[in-house]
């Protein structure tokens, strides 16, 4: 059984990250060819980083990696990182309320992000 969810575990994290490199580069699309290669290693390099780094500092690295070999650059590949950050940020508090609408046990849950979002809109 624990194989099962080992296995499970790794079909789902697989199939986020190629729905997280396709909505990267939905971003980069309008400016540039997005190289889906290079943005999955960097996604990939970057998220082991996170685990190790404080700060989620392998946030920092996948800009750099992917930016190299972008014709806008680093800056670019950060500011779609912000952007997905922000909307990350929009879209779990949302998800908090569906669960809680179905009687999730989630309550403290949808507080904190419901608080981190009005913070985030009033600067």
């Amino acid at each position: 059984m624990k194989w099962l969810y080992l296995i499970l575990s790794i079909i789902v994290l697989t199939i986020s990250n190629i729905f997280k490199i396709n909505r990267i580069s939905q971003f980069i699309e309008p400016y540039e060819k997005p190289n889906n290669k290079l943005l999955g290693e960097s996604l990939a390099v970057g998220n082991l980083l996170n685990i190790f780094l404080p700060f989620r500092l392998g946030y920092i690295f996948r800009a750099c990696m992917s930016g190299k070999k972008m014709k806008n650059g680093s800056s670019f590949s950060l500011a779609t990182i912000f952007i997905e950050i922000f909307l990350d940020f929009i879209f779990v508090p949302i998800i908090f309320l569906i669960f809680y609408l179905f009687k999730y046990k989630s309550q403290k849950s949808i507080l904190f992000y419901i608080i981190t979002l009005f913070i985030m809109c009033i600067m």
